[in-house]
């Protein structure tokens, strides 16, 4: 069990270590990170459309400068704010980011990748990994199925076998790139100690835990780690008579009622929104590339206080 994050790991980064990838769940987690910091405030916003017959969900992120004495921010993370307000404006709405974001989801990505190789915990960037055996695989089925047909040719036997067989061999090497990318001796421990933070944070709520003081300050910390592994709402039930009061960096439309794990489900709903908006790309461009992994919490109602 690990009662707190390692050492130097950012949420993106502990996030990464698990799975070898960047998912948009921990794109939104950084985001979150950044507002605890105080490097920007989140607002959430129930706007009208169609003369008030229908309730649009919004949200708005406010560049706010952050107290001295902070540590300075890694590579990705100065990317990820940095791209929200691109524009130059203190004041972003989600929306605006459609079709605009993605373009920066490969540099944070990079920024990610680079930094656990970097810091000894990956051998090498598990995309360019996964990427080599692709390659190698499409190759060596392409090369099987021409010199399988040539020799079909000349001993007269039927070529479709011969093509089912290099597709099946290039296929094999492609699956088995997947799981390819390996972490270092230090990355095998570092993963123990993510693992073991993981657990800890799911199972919070729970009498084991009744003597560890929880504070306020503890859940906000460690928000963004739960988001990035997913298990926010789990993390929020066990401050649930803790967590009474709306954090400075986020406004929520309903005041009314706040709690802990009605804060981790507006927190999960804006995470969704933010993935689908920041990995947006118009047809044009073929997309992002990037998948899922927005995280889903736990309760409803509730908000976020005034800035």
């Amino acid at each position: 069990m690990q009662y707190q994050p390692p050492a130097g790991l950012t949420p993106a980064e502990a996030g990464t270590l698990l799975d070898h990838r960047v998912d948009m769940r921990d794109i939104t987690a950084t985001i979150v990170d950044l507002a605890v910091a105080g490097h920007l405030t989140i607002e959430e916003r129930e706007e009208s459309a169609l003369f008030g017959l229908l309730k649009n969900q919004e949200y708005v992120f406010h560049r706010q400068a952050p107290a001295a004495g902070g540590r300075e921010l890694h590579r990705h993370e100065r990317l990820v704010l940095d791209g929200l307000f691109e524009s130059g404006e203190t004041e972003v709405r989600l929306s605006d980011l459609k079709n605009e974001f993605y373009r920066h989801l490969d540099d944070i990505r990079s920024g990610v990748f680079d930094r656990l190789v970097g810091s000894g915990l990956l051998r090498s960037r598990p995309d360019r990994v996964r990427q080599y055996w692709t390659v190698g695989g499409l190759v060596l089925g392409a090369g099987l199925a021409v010199l399988g047909n040539v020799a079909a040719a000349r001993w007269n036997v039927a070529p479709l076998p011969v093509f089912i067989g290099a597709g099946l061999c290039g296929l094999i090497v492609v699956l088995f790139g997947q799981v390819m990318p390996a972490r270092t001796v230090a990355g095998a421990r570092g993963l123990e100690q993510v693992r073991g933070f993981e657990e800890f944070l799911t199972r919070v709520e729970g009498d084991r835990f009744g003597r560890i003081e929880k504070t306020p300050e503890m859940f906000e910390r460690y928000l963004p780690y739960a988001m990035a592994f997913g298990v926010e709402g789990k993390w929020a039930r066990g401050f649930k008579d803790i967590y009474l009061e709306p954090p400075r960096w986020y406004a929520g439309s309903n005041p009314a009622g706040f709690n802990a794990t009605s804060f981790s489900s507006r927190l999960s709903t804006m995470s969704s929104h933010a993935s689908s908006a920041l990995s947006s790309a118009p047809r044009s461009s073929g997309g992002s590339g990037f998948g899922g992994g927005s995280s889903g919490g736990g309760g409803g109602g509730g908000g976020g206080g005034a800035f």
